[in-house]
């Protein structure tokens, strides 16, 4: 499982942990806030439920862990957390259930568009300029449908035959390494402009 995938999943497993605790928010007969049945309850069958569909991850430490990775990504300086804080101690519904709505706006949307930056792959595209261990500067260029061959700058030569991609705006390292026939273009090859 990558890094988003982890993310992601923790993400939606607290959006709906919160859902369910949002469900379930009374106030006591004192005006305390009672939030049943307790997160940390092992009586608790959505916690049980929950521990289980997350063994994966870890537990929950992983999930915490996931969410403060995701919601730091996502520019959050803690406010969220600190939100439900304050208002569980103040013993503020309104403000309680306005947190936690936002606490589960924000996972659904890291839920849904988290990319983890180790996980982002690299991609060419036609245009990009590169270098190749002799100093010579080479492009890659479209000579076709799809079709993607690096020419060399100085004399129009391709160094290999043309390669089929999926896309010439999205060349990935994989097509690359059958664009320069190498089993890694790195080892030849240094990217020095890109056309994006």
């Amino acid at each position: 499982m990558t890094r988003t995938e982890e993310v992601r999943r923790a993400a939606k497993t607290s959006a709906h942990i919160y859902r369910q605790r949002l469900d379930n928010i009374r106030v006591s007969k004192d005006g305390d806030i009672i939030i049943e049945p307790d997160i940390s309850s092992d009586n608790d069958p959505l916690c049980q439920a929950m521990l289980t569909q997350t063994r994966a991850l870890g537990g929950w430490q992983k999930i915490a862990d996931c969410n403060k990775c995701a919601l730091k990504s996502c520019n959050d300086d803690g406010t969220l957390w600190d939100n439900i804080r304050v208002a569980l101690n103040a013993n503020k519904t309104k403000e309680l259930t306005d947190a936690i709505k936002a606490m589960i706006e924000k996972l659904d949307e890291i839920a849904e568009t988290y990319e983890a930056p180790e996980d982002k792959e690299e991609t060419h595209c036609r245009g990009d300029r590169f270098e190749d261990n002799e100093g010579y500067e080479r492009i890659l260029a479209q000579t076709g449908d799809n079709l993607i061959a690096l020419i060399s700058l100085s004399d129009g030569n391709r160094w290999e035959e043309p390669v089929k991609v999926v896309s010439p705006s999205k060349i990935t390292n994989d097509e690359m390494n059958k664009i320069t026939d190498e089993k890694d273009w790195r080892d030849k090859f240094t990217k020095i402009k890109t056309a994006k």
